[in-house]
């Protein structure tokens, strides 16, 4: 089991495709984010077999959005926007399997 509080700052490297648009998250953003995992070893030795999920609330944040008029009459005009942007629930299962025998690992 996990639990806390995910926080990704406004400069940190997650938001560089954001950032090459023109778009910036001056807050960042972060909530509350918990799950689990189960393993099993199977009865058959080397094999463990392991179930995980995570969840995450919904998370907002505002963003402010700054665009430079390329061509036109209003050439190099600067243009600034701001608002707020919702990231809904993250429901997230994953599944993962190992097996091991002498020198020989597969896992998936």
């Amino acid at each position: 089991m996990h639990g806390g509080e995910r926080e990704i700052a406004g400069d940190d490297g997650y938001w560089i495709r954001f950032v090459e648009s023109g778009i910036t998250i001056p807050n960042g953003i972060g909530g509350p984010n918990y799950g689990g995992a189960l393993h099993w070893k199977a009865p058959l030795r080397g094999l463990m077999l392991c179930a995980c999920y995570a969840h995450m609330n919904n998370w907002s944040f505002t963003f402010v959005y700054t665009q430079v008029v390329p061509a036109g009459t209003s050439t190099g005009l600067t243009i600034t926007t701001t608002g707020n942007y919702l990231l809904s629930k993250g429901k997230t299962p994953d599944f993962f399997g190992q097996y091991e025998k002498g020198k020989l690992m597969f896992a998936a």
